[in-house]
C-alpha cells in the first residue's frame, strides 16, 4: 500500500504543479526527470518497489 501526503506530494507531480517551477527543481536537482524528483522527495526505493519513507521533510502520513 502506498500512502503520499497529497499536499505535501503534489508540488513535485507534472500534473498538479506549476510547470516552470517543478522544472527549475528537476534542474536545481540534477534530476533526469519530474518522475525522478518524485520519488526523491516523496519516497524512496525499497529495491522491490516502494515500502515507508523517511525523507527530509516529508511529513507523516498517519497521526502520532
Amino acid at each position: 500500500m502506498l500512502n503520499f501526503p497529497a499536499h505535501f506530494a503534489k508540488q513535485f507531480h507534472a500534473k498538479y504543479a506549476d510547470k516552470a517551477k517543478l522544472d527549475q527543481m528537476v534542474k536545481d536537482g540534477g534530476f533526469a526527470s519530474w518522475k525522478e524528483l518524485f520519488i526523491a522527495k516523496v519516497c524512496q526505493p525499497d529495491g522491490g518497489g516502494f515500502g515507508q519513507y523517511n525523507v527530509a521533510g516529508r511529513p507523516p502520513s498517519t497521526p502520532g
